[in-house]
């Protein structure tokens, strides 16, 4: 079984602000913007309120690749993954949690042979909030940008989704089944089990509140890139941070911890492998964060 760094949600160039830890904890990821005929004001955080109600009280602009502009309903978004049930409206009763990636990541995915039981753990930019004296949710002075975990995906089955692929209704609109993506090298969806193979009672992929434990960023950083995580990780193979098994990524390593440079640029996916081939470790620690 092969565990997954996956970052996803806004970023510096997309999105241009960190996702919100709201007051009672929930974790919303904020899906960049994108063609995808599907809006942010379509996309639910709870019964009563939107993605672009929440956006819209936390800034008035929005990146797209770099450019700032002004942040208004029109605006489409890539709601990937796509975790939870009523984040949509009309769901299809069969419907399952979905994650899509394409291009040189996809590719990455494939080389990587990620597939059946492997779990996608998925972090992103997030910061705490509050709700201001003027009632409208605010992001909280001198909070900390972390690199957190929000949710998780264990693969039921993966599907090339290219021009020629008949999906079932119940995947709805995903992005990744529009002929934007179909037409683009290594697009593929993976569909996340039903229920989690070591723990039946809970389901095979959704979202998180905010805990300590989800924490990737260490508490002494200044960076959001700088990571504290078990020593262990230093005996991983990890491309682009440790694909060697031998990297000056990690450092500092005391009280069973090590410090990691996890600065990365764009690379999304972080295939975990252990330099023994014996991942136990790995996947108890990421079991850890779902339970």
């Amino acid at each position: 079984m092969k565990i997954i760094l996956s970052r996803k949600g806004f970023d510096s160039n997309n999105g241009g602000y960190p996702c919100p830890i709201l007051p009672d904890g929930r974790l919303v990821s904020l899906p960049i913007p994108g063609k995808s005929g599907f809006h942010y004001h379509e996309v639910h955080v709870d019964s009563t309120h939107t993605y672009f109600d929440i956006m819209h009280q936390l800034s008035s602009t929005i990146k797209i690749n770099g450019v700032t502009k002004k942040f208004v309903r029109k605006f489409e978004c890539h709601l990937d993954p796509d975790l939870i049930f009523d984040a949509q409206q009309f769901r299809h009763q069969d419907w399952k949690p979905l994650f899509g990636q394409v291009g040189s990541a996809g590719g990455h995915l494939r080389n990587m042979k990620v597939g059946p039981q492997d779990i996608f753990l998925f972090f992103g930019w997030f910061k705490q909030t509050r709700i201001a004296t003027d009632g409208r949710l605010k992001f909280k002075p001198n909070a900390p940008d972390l690199h957190l975990l929000f949710g998780y995906l264990q693969v039921e089955r993966v599907v090339k989704a290219d021009s020629e692929y008949v999906a079932p209704t119940w995947m709805g609109d995903h992005p990744h089944l529009g002929q934007l993506f179909r037409k683009k090298t290594n697009n593929t969806i993976y569909i996340a089990r039903k229920n989690l193979i070591a723990k039946p009672e809970l389901p095979g992929a959704g979202a998180f509140t905010f805990c300590n434990k989800l924490v990737l960023t260490s508490p002494e950083a200044r960076k959001r890139t700088a990571w504290k995580l078990p020593d262990f990780f230093q005996n991983c193979r990890i491309p682009y941070i440790n694909p060697n098994g031998k990297s000056d990524r990690f450092s500092g390593s005391s009280n069973g911890f090590v410090n990691v440079n996890a600065n990365i640029g764009q690379v999304q996916e972080l295939v975990i492998t252990d330099e023994n081939q014996d991942n136990s470790k790995i996947v108890d620690w990421a079991y850890d964060k779902i339970m």
